[in-house]
Protein backbone atom coordinates (compact mmCIF):
# COMPACT_ATOMS: atom_id res chain seq x y z
CA UNK A 1 0.00 0.00 0.00
CA UNK A 2 1.44 3.79 -0.84
CA UNK A 3 2.50 5.66 2.17
CA UNK A 4 0.63 8.72 2.74
CA UNK A 5 1.67 11.55 2.23
CA UNK A 6 1.04 15.26 3.68
CA UNK A 7 -2.47 16.37 1.79
CA UNK A 8 -2.44 20.08 0.11
CA UNK A 9 -3.60 22.55 2.85
CA UNK A 10 -7.66 23.55 2.14
CA UNK A 11 -7.57 21.01 -0.10
CA UNK A 12 -11.14 18.92 -0.75
CA UNK A 13 -12.71 16.53 -2.55
CA UNK A 14 -16.12 17.00 -3.19
CA UNK A 15 -17.96 13.23 -4.26
CA UNK A 16 -21.63 13.97 -5.58
CA UNK A 17 -24.11 11.84 -7.62
CA UNK A 18 -25.40 15.50 -8.01
CA UNK A 19 -24.64 18.11 -9.50
CA UNK A 20 -25.16 21.40 -12.06
CA UNK A 21 -24.01 21.24 -15.62
CA UNK A 22 -24.96 23.83 -18.58
CA UNK A 23 -27.96 21.27 -19.62
CA UNK A 24 -29.09 21.29 -16.09
CA UNK A 25 -28.09 24.31 -13.96
CA UNK A 26 -30.31 23.15 -10.85
CA UNK A 27 -29.31 19.47 -10.72
CA UNK A 28 -28.07 19.42 -7.47
CA UNK A 29 -27.64 23.55 -6.89
CA UNK A 30 -27.28 23.22 -3.28
CA UNK A 31 -24.36 21.65 -3.52
CA UNK A 32 -22.64 23.91 -6.02
CA UNK A 33 -23.64 26.51 -3.98
CA UNK A 34 -21.88 25.27 -1.29
CA UNK A 35 -18.93 24.82 -2.98
CA UNK A 36 -19.02 28.12 -4.51
CA UNK A 37 -18.82 29.33 -0.73
CA UNK A 38 -16.00 27.58 0.63
CA UNK A 39 -14.19 27.88 -2.72
CA UNK A 40 -14.39 32.13 -1.50
CA UNK A 41 -13.35 31.38 1.92
CA UNK A 42 -10.01 29.50 0.34
CA UNK A 43 -10.84 25.87 0.45
CA UNK A 44 -9.53 24.54 -3.26
CA UNK A 45 -11.71 22.06 -4.03
CA UNK A 46 -12.08 19.43 -6.83
CA UNK A 47 -15.43 17.85 -8.07
CA UNK A 48 -16.31 14.59 -8.98
CA UNK A 49 -20.18 14.25 -9.98
CA UNK A 50 -22.91 13.22 -11.70
CA UNK A 51 -24.35 16.19 -13.66
CA UNK A 52 -27.06 14.19 -15.80
CA UNK A 53 -31.03 14.07 -14.09
CA UNK A 54 -31.99 11.72 -16.50
CA UNK A 55 -33.24 8.42 -15.55
CA UNK A 56 -34.20 5.96 -18.05
CA UNK A 57 -32.16 2.91 -18.02
CA UNK A 58 -29.27 3.60 -20.61
CA UNK A 59 -28.87 7.02 -19.32
CA UNK A 60 -28.98 5.78 -15.56
CA UNK A 61 -26.07 2.82 -16.32
CA UNK A 62 -23.60 5.20 -18.37
CA UNK A 63 -23.60 7.68 -16.10
CA UNK A 64 -22.93 5.87 -12.98
CA UNK A 65 -20.22 3.64 -14.72
CA UNK A 66 -18.38 6.98 -15.83
CA UNK A 67 -18.44 8.74 -13.05
CA UNK A 68 -17.57 5.34 -10.82
CA UNK A 69 -14.76 4.44 -12.75
CA UNK A 70 -13.27 8.62 -13.03
CA UNK A 71 -13.42 8.11 -9.02
CA UNK A 72 -11.64 5.10 -8.27
CA UNK A 73 -8.94 6.01 -10.71
CA UNK A 74 -9.05 9.66 -9.22
CA UNK A 75 -8.90 8.46 -5.83
CA UNK A 76 -6.32 5.87 -6.35
CA UNK A 77 -3.61 7.81 -8.27
CA UNK A 78 -4.66 11.41 -6.38
CA UNK A 79 -6.28 10.95 -3.38
CA UNK A 80 -3.04 12.09 -1.19
CA UNK A 81 -3.71 15.50 -2.65
CA UNK A 82 -6.36 16.02 -0.35
CA UNK A 83 -7.07 17.37 3.51
CA UNK A 84 -11.05 16.16 3.63
CA UNK A 85 -12.96 14.08 1.41
CA UNK A 86 -16.67 15.60 1.35
CA UNK A 87 -19.63 12.91 0.29
CA UNK A 88 -22.70 13.92 -0.13
CA UNK A 89 -25.44 11.33 -0.17
CA UNK A 90 -24.18 8.25 1.13
CA UNK A 91 -24.50 5.73 -1.44
CA UNK A 92 -22.23 5.22 -3.67
CA UNK A 93 -20.37 8.02 -3.69
CA UNK A 94 -19.73 7.06 0.08
CA UNK A 95 -17.87 3.76 -0.81
CA UNK A 96 -15.17 6.24 -2.48
CA UNK A 97 -15.09 8.26 0.22
CA UNK A 98 -14.48 5.07 1.95
CA UNK A 99 -12.20 4.39 -0.13
CA UNK A 100 -9.57 7.70 0.09
CA UNK A 101 -10.04 7.32 4.12
CA UNK A 102 -9.01 3.80 4.18
CA UNK A 103 -5.85 3.98 1.26
CA UNK A 104 -4.55 7.77 2.20
CA UNK A 105 -6.08 8.14 5.71
CA UNK A 106 -7.97 11.27 4.65
CA UNK A 107 -11.06 12.87 6.95
CA UNK A 108 -13.93 11.73 5.59
CA UNK A 109 -17.39 14.00 6.11
CA UNK A 110 -20.55 12.57 4.82
CA UNK A 111 -23.69 15.09 4.40
CA UNK A 112 -27.06 13.00 4.30
CA UNK A 113 -29.51 14.65 2.07
CA UNK A 114 -32.73 12.37 2.32
CA UNK A 115 -33.38 10.38 -0.13
CA UNK A 116 -30.07 8.28 0.34
CA UNK A 117 -31.65 7.49 3.55
CA UNK A 118 -35.52 7.29 3.04
CA UNK A 119 -35.01 5.47 -0.22
CA UNK A 120 -31.81 4.59 -1.47
CA UNK A 121 -30.62 2.62 1.49
CA UNK A 122 -33.78 0.64 2.12
CA UNK A 123 -33.66 -1.03 -1.41
CA UNK A 124 -31.99 -4.10 -0.17
CA UNK A 125 -30.17 -5.45 2.78
CA UNK A 126 -26.86 -5.14 0.96
CA UNK A 127 -27.35 -1.52 0.16
CA UNK A 128 -28.38 -1.20 3.80
CA UNK A 129 -25.43 -2.66 5.56
CA UNK A 130 -23.00 -0.59 2.82
CA UNK A 131 -24.57 3.10 4.15
CA UNK A 132 -24.21 1.50 7.62
CA UNK A 133 -20.81 1.28 7.19
CA UNK A 134 -19.73 4.68 5.47
CA UNK A 135 -22.17 6.20 8.12
CA UNK A 136 -19.67 4.34 10.60
CA UNK A 137 -16.62 5.03 9.54
CA UNK A 138 -16.99 8.51 8.48
CA UNK A 139 -14.95 11.18 10.71
CA UNK A 140 -18.10 12.81 10.97
CA UNK A 141 -21.83 12.84 9.58
CA UNK A 142 -24.27 15.91 8.79
CA UNK A 143 -27.67 15.63 8.12
CA UNK A 144 -29.88 18.28 6.67
CA UNK A 145 -32.94 17.94 9.04
CA UNK A 146 -34.25 16.72 12.51
CA UNK A 147 -36.20 13.28 11.08
CA UNK A 148 -33.02 11.88 9.66
CA UNK A 149 -30.72 12.35 12.23
CA UNK A 150 -33.57 10.63 14.09
CA UNK A 151 -33.09 7.41 11.41
CA UNK A 152 -28.92 7.93 12.05
CA UNK A 153 -29.44 7.33 15.20
CA UNK A 154 -32.30 4.67 15.35
CA UNK A 155 -32.14 3.06 12.58
CA UNK A 156 -27.99 2.99 11.89
CA UNK A 157 -26.98 3.33 15.00
CA UNK A 158 -24.13 6.42 14.72
CA UNK A 159 -22.74 7.70 17.59
CA UNK A 160 -24.72 10.95 18.64
CA UNK A 161 -21.12 12.95 18.98
CA UNK A 162 -20.66 11.84 15.41
CA UNK A 163 -23.88 13.73 14.01
CA UNK A 164 -24.14 17.36 13.45
CA UNK A 165 -27.41 18.81 11.98
CA UNK A 166 -26.41 21.52 9.80
CA UNK A 167 -28.99 22.19 6.75
CA UNK A 168 -27.50 23.54 3.73
CA UNK A 169 -28.39 26.85 4.87
CA UNK A 170 -30.06 29.48 2.79
CA UNK A 171 -28.04 32.46 0.73
CA UNK A 172 -30.23 35.66 1.93
CA UNK A 173 -28.49 38.26 -0.21
CA UNK A 174 -30.10 36.16 -3.16
CA UNK A 175 -33.16 35.39 -1.16
CA UNK A 176 -34.37 38.47 0.48
CA UNK A 177 -37.54 40.69 1.05
CA UNK A 178 -38.38 42.99 -1.63
CA UNK A 179 -41.34 45.35 -2.78
CA UNK A 180 -43.99 43.06 -3.99
CA UNK A 181 -45.78 45.57 -6.19
CA UNK A 182 -42.56 46.67 -7.88
CA UNK A 183 -41.00 43.31 -8.58
CA UNK A 184 -44.53 42.44 -9.91
CA UNK A 185 -44.41 45.29 -12.43
CA UNK A 186 -40.67 44.31 -13.37
CA UNK A 187 -42.18 40.35 -14.37
CA UNK A 188 -45.19 42.33 -16.14
CA UNK A 189 -47.61 40.08 -13.77
CA UNK A 190 -51.00 42.24 -13.18
CA UNK A 191 -51.28 44.13 -10.15
CA UNK A 192 -54.44 42.47 -8.74
CA UNK A 193 -52.71 38.51 -9.37
CA UNK A 194 -52.26 36.30 -6.40
CA UNK A 195 -49.79 33.98 -7.43
CA UNK A 196 -49.67 30.20 -5.38
CA UNK A 197 -46.53 29.41 -6.47
CA UNK A 198 -44.64 25.78 -6.74
CA UNK A 199 -40.41 25.00 -7.00
CA UNK A 200 -39.37 21.46 -7.71
CA UNK A 201 -39.18 18.99 -9.96
CA UNK A 202 -42.03 18.00 -11.48
CA UNK A 203 -42.66 14.90 -10.37
CA UNK A 204 -45.80 12.60 -8.90
CA UNK A 205 -43.56 12.51 -5.17
CA UNK A 206 -43.38 16.36 -5.29
CA UNK A 207 -47.24 16.38 -4.83
CA UNK A 208 -48.30 17.97 -8.38
CA UNK A 209 -51.06 16.39 -8.70
CA UNK A 210 -52.75 17.11 -5.46
CA UNK A 211 -51.58 20.88 -5.87
CA UNK A 212 -53.73 20.60 -8.82
CA UNK A 213 -57.08 19.21 -7.23
CA UNK A 214 -56.40 21.95 -4.65
CA UNK A 215 -55.83 24.88 -6.98
CA UNK A 216 -58.69 24.05 -8.67
CA UNK A 217 -61.67 24.72 -5.60
CA UNK A 218 -59.77 27.92 -4.73
CA UNK A 219 -59.86 29.37 -8.05
CA UNK A 220 -63.43 28.98 -8.47
CA UNK A 221 -63.72 31.11 -5.13
CA UNK A 222 -61.02 33.62 -5.80
CA UNK A 223 -60.88 34.36 -10.03
CA UNK A 224 -57.78 36.54 -9.15
CA UNK A 225 -55.39 33.64 -7.90
CA UNK A 226 -52.39 31.40 -10.47
CA UNK A 227 -51.07 28.98 -9.92
CA UNK A 228 -47.26 28.91 -10.85
CA UNK A 229 -44.64 26.24 -11.13
CA UNK A 230 -41.59 26.45 -11.55
CA UNK A 231 -39.16 23.42 -12.45
CA UNK A 232 -38.07 20.81 -14.59
CA UNK A 233 -39.97 17.21 -15.79
CA UNK A 234 -37.86 14.19 -15.76
CA UNK A 235 -41.20 11.88 -16.73
CA UNK A 236 -42.80 12.41 -19.86
CA UNK A 237 -45.42 10.42 -19.58
CA UNK A 238 -45.82 12.04 -15.63
CA UNK A 239 -45.61 15.50 -17.33
CA UNK A 240 -48.43 14.34 -19.69
CA UNK A 241 -50.14 13.56 -16.95
CA UNK A 242 -50.10 16.22 -15.49
CA UNK A 243 -51.11 18.28 -18.49
CA UNK A 244 -54.46 16.05 -19.08
CA UNK A 245 -55.29 16.54 -15.50
CA UNK A 246 -55.14 20.49 -16.03
CA UNK A 247 -57.32 19.85 -18.89
CA UNK A 248 -59.90 18.03 -17.28
CA UNK A 249 -60.17 20.13 -14.32
CA UNK A 250 -60.38 23.36 -17.00
CA UNK A 251 -57.58 25.38 -15.07
CA UNK A 252 -54.84 25.49 -18.58
CA UNK A 253 -55.30 29.81 -18.37
CA UNK A 254 -54.40 29.34 -14.65
CA UNK A 255 -51.28 27.06 -14.41
CA UNK A 256 -48.16 29.23 -15.60
CA UNK A 257 -45.25 26.84 -16.15
CA UNK A 258 -41.81 28.67 -16.31
CA UNK A 259 -39.49 25.35 -16.57
CA UNK A 260 -36.15 25.88 -15.15
CA UNK A 261 -35.02 29.64 -13.71
CA UNK A 262 -31.63 30.62 -12.20
CA UNK A 263 -31.75 31.20 -8.49
CA UNK A 264 -32.31 35.04 -8.93
CA UNK A 265 -35.27 34.85 -11.14
CA UNK A 266 -36.73 32.08 -8.41
CA UNK A 267 -36.69 34.62 -5.81
CA UNK A 268 -38.09 37.68 -7.80
CA UNK A 269 -40.89 34.99 -8.81
CA UNK A 270 -40.73 34.27 -4.44
CA UNK A 271 -41.45 38.26 -4.01
CA UNK A 272 -44.06 38.54 -6.46
CA UNK A 273 -46.06 35.71 -4.92
CA UNK A 274 -48.98 35.27 -1.92
CA UNK A 275 -47.03 31.83 -0.76
CA UNK A 276 -45.23 28.69 -1.52
CA UNK A 277 -46.99 25.53 -1.29
CA UNK A 278 -44.55 22.29 -1.08
CA UNK A 279 -47.37 19.56 -0.82
CA UNK A 280 -44.73 16.57 -1.04
CA UNK A 281 -44.89 13.09 -0.43
CA UNK A 282 -41.22 13.06 1.75
CA UNK A 283 -39.00 15.88 2.54
CA UNK A 284 -35.06 15.09 4.37
CA UNK A 285 -35.38 19.10 4.93
CA UNK A 286 -36.84 21.20 2.45
CA UNK A 287 -34.35 24.20 1.36
CA UNK A 288 -36.66 25.83 -1.14
CA UNK A 289 -39.63 26.54 1.90
CA UNK A 290 -36.80 28.34 3.26
CA UNK A 291 -35.53 30.01 0.42
CA UNK A 292 -39.95 30.95 0.66
CA UNK A 293 -38.92 32.26 4.19
CA UNK A 294 -36.00 34.09 3.52
CA UNK A 295 -38.05 36.07 0.64
CA UNK A 296 -40.96 36.77 2.64
CA UNK A 297 -43.86 35.25 1.75
CA UNK A 298 -45.78 32.15 3.86
CA UNK A 299 -44.79 28.52 2.98
CA UNK A 300 -47.63 25.87 3.12
CA UNK A 301 -45.85 22.26 3.11
CA UNK A 302 -46.62 18.76 4.33
CA UNK A 303 -46.75 17.58 7.31
CA UNK A 304 -43.78 14.91 6.73
CA UNK A 305 -39.83 14.76 7.35
CA UNK A 306 -37.72 17.76 7.19
CA UNK A 307 -41.34 19.78 6.35
CA UNK A 308 -42.23 18.92 9.66
CA UNK A 309 -39.85 20.64 12.08
CA UNK A 310 -39.13 23.50 9.59
CA UNK A 311 -42.60 24.69 9.49
CA UNK A 312 -43.23 24.19 13.19
CA UNK A 313 -43.58 27.07 16.00
CA UNK A 314 -45.81 28.84 13.48
CA UNK A 315 -42.80 29.30 10.87
CA UNK A 316 -45.77 28.04 8.21
CA UNK A 317 -49.04 25.69 7.80
CA UNK A 318 -48.92 22.16 7.78
CA UNK A 319 -51.39 19.90 6.15
CA UNK A 320 -51.50 15.78 5.69
CA UNK A 321 -49.92 14.14 2.97
CA UNK A 322 -52.22 13.73 -0.30
CA UNK A 323 -54.57 15.27 1.40
CA UNK A 324 -55.82 17.98 -1.29
CA UNK A 325 -58.66 19.23 0.35
CA UNK A 326 -56.89 20.47 3.44
CA UNK A 327 -54.10 21.82 1.54
CA UNK A 328 -56.85 23.82 -0.55
CA UNK A 329 -58.18 24.74 3.41
CA UNK A 330 -54.53 25.81 3.96
CA UNK A 331 -53.96 27.91 0.70
CA UNK A 332 -57.55 29.76 1.36
CA UNK A 333 -56.96 30.71 4.99
CA UNK A 334 -53.72 32.46 4.42
CA UNK A 335 -55.15 33.98 1.46
CA UNK A 336 -58.13 35.02 3.42
CA UNK A 337 -56.03 36.61 6.39
CA UNK A 338 -53.75 38.98 6.78
CA UNK A 339 -53.30 39.32 10.10
CA UNK A 340 -52.09 35.03 9.94
CA UNK A 341 -50.34 35.79 6.78
CA UNK A 342 -47.76 38.79 8.44
CA UNK A 343 -47.33 36.00 11.30
CA UNK A 344 -46.02 33.91 8.98
CA UNK A 345 -43.97 35.72 7.00
CA UNK A 346 -42.28 37.14 10.92
CA UNK A 347 -41.83 33.95 11.97
CA UNK A 348 -40.23 32.60 8.69
CA UNK A 349 -37.94 35.72 8.46
CA UNK A 350 -36.79 34.18 11.98
CA UNK A 351 -36.19 30.96 10.77
CA UNK A 352 -34.14 31.90 8.05
CA UNK A 353 -31.77 33.97 10.01
CA UNK A 354 -31.08 30.71 12.21
CA UNK A 355 -30.24 28.90 8.42
CA UNK A 356 -27.92 32.09 6.93
CA UNK A 357 -25.38 29.74 5.11
CA UNK A 358 -22.37 32.25 6.39
CA UNK A 359 -23.11 31.22 9.46
CA UNK A 360 -23.93 27.46 8.48
CA UNK A 361 -20.20 27.51 6.50
CA UNK A 362 -18.65 28.72 9.81
CA UNK A 363 -19.46 25.33 11.08
CA UNK A 364 -19.03 23.30 7.92
CA UNK A 365 -15.87 24.64 8.22
CA UNK A 366 -14.84 23.99 11.07
CA UNK A 367 -15.65 20.11 10.82
CA UNK A 368 -13.26 20.14 7.87
CA UNK A 369 -10.36 20.79 10.76
CA UNK A 370 -11.84 18.43 13.35
CA UNK A 371 -13.02 21.53 15.78
CA UNK A 372 -16.03 21.20 18.00
CA UNK A 373 -19.17 23.20 17.15
CA UNK A 374 -22.09 24.64 19.19
CA UNK A 375 -24.68 21.33 18.46
CA UNK A 376 -27.09 23.50 19.78
CA UNK A 377 -27.16 26.38 17.25
CA UNK A 378 -27.67 23.55 14.62
CA UNK A 379 -30.50 22.04 15.36
CA UNK A 380 -33.75 23.68 13.44
CA UNK A 381 -35.67 24.72 17.23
Amino acid sequence: MRKPVRAIKNKILILSNMYPSDNYPTFGIFVKKQVDQLEERGWVSNIISIRDPRTDKFHVLKKYFLWMLKAFFHILFKGNWYKVVHVHYVFPAGIFGLMAKRLWKRRLIVTVHGGDIDKMARKSERIFNLTRTILHEADQVICVGYGLYQDLLNDFHVKEDKISMLSMGVDQNTFQVRDKQAIKKKLDVPEDEKIILFVGNIIKEKGVLELLEAFQGIYQNNSKVRLHIVGPYKNKSFFDQVQEKIKRLDIEEQVVFHGVLSPEEVAYWMNASEMLVLPSWMEGFGLVALEAMSSGIPVVGSDVGGLSILLGDNCGVKFPVKNSDQLANSITNILNDDKRADQLIENGLHRAREHNSDTLLNKVISIYKGESIDEKQTQTQ
